[in-house]
């Protein structure tokens, strides 16, 4: 039979420290996330890259750990530390993210790494940031969406119209509806015409208008320069959307944005805002 030697109990209490600092205690990491969400609360970018690294290199079984590591890449991305962050972001997706369902950080990591790219592309033209947006489409949910958003809102008619099947199948989810609106948006500023969306608005009153119509007429060249439909609550939504310093200059010239809200909620038809320059005719009508 084998001899079986126990340590007498100093040497275990001489190696106490040891064993502790080898497997650092719960608490310590627990204190140290409650630590690096008050620096992310307060917007303390070069601390937070500190705690979570601290907790990631010292802290391995840290039930945080997947937390601290969109963290990290969150604070690369706020401390302008694009190429780190891009990098951080898609190692975090890679080691977090692949089973389905894999929980809401591995959602926000998605759109903030598909936002991350397209400011990337751009301010930079950076084809990198570009393969991942493009990669991005092709993923189902709402990340895929988001992608073909931000790849819709590229500068570039090129990008544009490969973002514009995506948006255009996206219409046939179930989508949230702040969500629906950005991509009927989307879809008119590319392709302008009749709506491909219908009014998302449950229990809407009978009979009352359920489109809002622009046309701009050019004077000098004869023509129609603009002529678009779309759901009145898409227009509610996108002229709520607007900076306060373009609805300020729609007010000076003359486009009084409560009369049409007004006109909207009294479920009024027909012409409700006409403007008349040396250049262009403007006429706004509920139908």
């Amino acid at each position: 039979m084998a001899t079986v030697h126990r340590l007498p109990a100093f040497f275990l209490l001489l190696m106490a420290p040891a064993l502790a600092a080898a497997s650092p205690p719960a608490g310590d990491c627990n204190a140290l996330m409650r630590e690096i969400k008050l620096d992310v609360f307060d917007q303390n970018w070069p601390e937070v890259q500190a705690g979570t690294r601290k907790l990631l290199t010292g802290f391995p079984d840290c039930p945080h750990r997947r937390q601290a590591a969109y963290l990290r890449a969150q604070a690369m991305d706020r401390g302008d530390q694009q190429d780190r962050a891009m990098a951080a972001y898609s190692g975090f997706l890679q080691d977090y993210c692949q089973e389905p369902d894999s929980g809401l950080h591995c959602e926000l990591a998605q759109v903030a790494l598909y936002d991350l790219a397209g400011r990337l592309v751009r301010e930079n033209g950076r084809r990198d940031a570009l393969a991942i947006l493009l990669e991005g489409i092709e993923q189902p949910g709402d990340a895929g969406v988001f992608a073909a958003l931000t790849l819709a809102d590229q500068q570039d008619q090129n990008l544009k119209a490969d973002a514009l099947p995506y948006l255009k199948k996206a219409l046939g989810r179930d989508l949230d509806r702040d969500i629906r609106n950005r991509v009927c948006l989307a879809i008119l500023k590319i392709q302008p015409g009749p709506s491909p969306c219908a009014d998302p608005r449950p229990g809407r009153a009978t009979g009352g208008p359920t489109l809002i119509s622009v046309e701009v007429i050019d004077k000098t060249a004869s023509a129609t320069k603009l002529r678009l439909n779309m759901p009145v609550a898409l227009a509610e939504a996108m002229i709520r959307a607007l900076p306060a310093e373009i609805r300020g200059e729609m007010n000076s010239a003359g486009i009084d944005i409560q009369t049409v809200f007004q006109a909207i909620r009294n479920n009024a038809m027909g012409t409700i805002f006409e403007l008349e320059t040396n250049e262009m005719t403007v006429r706004v009508w509920l139908q």
